[in-house]
């Protein structure tokens, strides 16, 4: 976690969540295998090539993860998730019960061996396996329930004014619902609305049709309207006047300069 310079409380993290899934690998390689090996047919070579690859959806878990700890930590006011494209979203906010039923089913291949060794001593202690079994299922557990939490999670969409962008921000907001993640407001980016300049007023005859239809069809969440800038939203100084903005605080710039003949 890295301090910005030039604010005194804002700190970023770029999480790398491949290498955190081969860190997680590591640590939990001999309870993986021994899972595997308890449950399965394979011998330890094929079990060990099984391991070795990409377990679907756990990379993206393993920072999920991350941001589980970072914000049970307490050390934040708030915590600020810049999510991938809608399907890669989508597919990270459905991950817990994907992998809650891939523990699921490791529990079954452990469930086996524990009748095994009840049946030959009557007795089954627990070991290391239960207990990362244990864990794993906590931290899933954890992530699903932050995700849907109302006090202290909420998603919110970025979209623009096109026809394309608008349908995919619906899809966005359907899956939200489905997966009961609270989402109250979206952001309606880059508008040329009320902008002084011939550019302007060509790219807002375009895009006022696509408003009207983003307020009659997202009637039921808060619409934040950001108009146009000529420049991109890069470094501290271009995101505090992007936050004014926002909050009606100060005038954005012209677009285009015109140029009396």
């Amino acid at each position: 976690i890295t301090p910005v310079e030039g604010v005194g409380n804002l700190f970023a993290l770029e999480i790398d969540a491949p290498r955190r899934m081969e860190e997680f690998k590591a640590k939990y390689k001999d309870e993986l295998e021994t899972i595997t090996y308890r449950g399965t047919i394979f011998d330890r070579d094929d079990i060990e090539e099984f391991l070795s690859l990409s377990l679907p959806g756990m990379d993206e878990m393993m920072a999920v993860f991350d941001i589980g700890d970072i914000v049970a930590g307490g050390e934040y006011s708030f915590v600020i998730l810049d999510t991938a494209p809608t399907g890669h979203t989508i597919r990270l906010l459905e991950l817990p019960e994907v992998i809650l039923g891939w523990v699921g089913l490791l529990k079954l291949m452990q469930e086996r061996y524990r009748y095994i060794g009840r049946r030959l001593t009557g007795r089954y202690p627990r070991d290391k396996v239960d207990d990362f079994l244990d864990k794993l299922s906590k931290d899933v557990s954890r992530a699903r329930a932050l995700f849907t939490d109302k006090q202290a999670t909420e998603f919110v969409p970025v979209t623009i004014a096109e026809d394309m962008a608008i349908e995919e921000t619906q899809r966005l907001l359907d899956a939200l619902h489905r997966l009961k993640v609270p989402a109250k407001g979206v952001i309606v980016n880059r508008l040329a609305k009320d902008r002084k300049c011939s550019f302007c007023s060509m790219r807002w005859s375009a895009q006022e049709d696509a408003l009207l239809k983003i307020e009659q069809t997202l009637s039921n969440y808060e619409l934040v309207e950001v108009p146009l800038l000529p420049y991109e939203v890069k470094g501290i100084e271009r995101l505090k006047t992007y936050a004014q903005v926002m909050l009606g605080q100060e005038v954005p710039e012209p677009i285009i300069r015109e140029v009396a003949e």
